[in-house]
């Protein structure tokens, strides 16, 4: 039997005891850190959550997709007034001379094409209608005498002098007819249906287009002439935006991209519009140019009005 010394044996026990322990006590105390740092992040990654009821995702109108790749488009900011093209814009003169009578119609009031605006009156208008008269009942004498000289001198009975002279009177006649024709039609007179019975001092000024009437330089007893501008009246029809878009900005501008603007009083309220022409002179000066869009919606083209300030982005 082999023996040990009690006193070598137990020293080395309690020695290993001791690492055995602490080992142990290693181990405990690191599965305690790693599951708290587990519950950490947890915790951590729990709080980054929003959570939404139905409820509120209907409240908010949120929708749920895909992650897409989407394109974001570059903005162009820009400024100018609303405008019409230039057959949407008259002003209004007389063609003749002479004192405002009759005013009948206000500023700001829409008036139609052939409406009468004004009359004038003037006794020179007695003097073109009665010489158109006068004209008239000559040129079938002259005419007569005219085709009658033309045979005569073709069977050598007449002179050709004779027959010269029929043919400018007629001819001279005849011109001065057509020209007071035409007057009276310029005065809104009907020469088919004058008579000496219905010779006027009056005549009519006559609306070109219909529209508003923005300004008005006449009335009652006021002396024009034919180049005064008397009236002026816009079509809004055709109202349109008129931007300027400084010249390096150009390149990305094209027909048919849309443009979102605002009225100077109303900057949080948007309206659409789309470009249709981009103007191909550049302004010396201010180093811009002009682009020109169309309303997406002609039901709220009574909204604005010529030479109304705006504000717009082009995308």
């Amino acid at each position: 039997m082999i023996t040990y010394k009690h006193t070598q044996f137990v020293p080395f026990i309690m020695n290993s005891s001791k690492y055995f322990i602490l080992i142990v006590l290693i181990s405990f105390l690191s599965s305690c850190n790693t599951e708290d740092i587990q519950q950490n992040e947890e915790t951590k990654t729990d709080s980054a959550l929003i959570e939404l009821s139905q409820e509120q995702m209907d409240l908010a109108e949120a929708e749920l997709d895909q992650i897409k790749k989407e394109e974001f488009p570059e903005i162009v900011n820009s400024n100018g007034i609303f405008s019409v093209p230039p057959d949407g814009k008259a002003s209004v003169s007389a063609y003749f001379e002479g004192y405002v009578k009759d005013v009948n119609i206000l500023e700001g009031q829409k008036v139609v094409k052939g409406q009468v605006l004004f009359t004038i009156e003037n006794p020179e208008y007695i003097k073109i209608q009665q010489n158109f008269l006068e004209t008239k009942a000559q040129i079938k004498n002259l005419e007569s005498a005219y085709k009658r000289q033309q045979i005569l001198y073709k069977e050598n009975i007449s002179s050709e002098k004779n027959y010269l002279m029929a043919e400018t009177d007629y001819l001279t006649a005849e011109a001065k007819y057509q020209s007071l024709y035409q007057q009276l039609k310029m005065m809104h007179i009907n020469p088919d249906n004058l008579k000496a019975q219905k010779i006027q001092t009056v005549i009519n000024v006559i609306s070109p287009i219909s529209g508003f009437i923005t300004d008005m330089n006449i009335n009652k007893g006021v002396f024009i002439s034919p180049s005064d501008v008397a009236i002026s009246i816009v079509n809004t029809n055709h109202l349109h935006l008129e931007l300027s878009v400084y010249e390096k900005k150009l390149h990305n501008i094209c027909k048919g991209q849309e443009v979102r603007f605002s009225l100077l009083d109303q900057k949080e309220k948007e309206y659409k519009a789309k470009i249709i022409i981009v103007g191909k002179r550049i302004d010396p000066e201010k180093r811009t140019i002009n682009v020109h869009a169309h309303l997406e919606n002609d039901s709220i083209l009574d909204l604005f009005t010529v030479g109304m300030y705006i504000d717009a982005k082009i995308y």
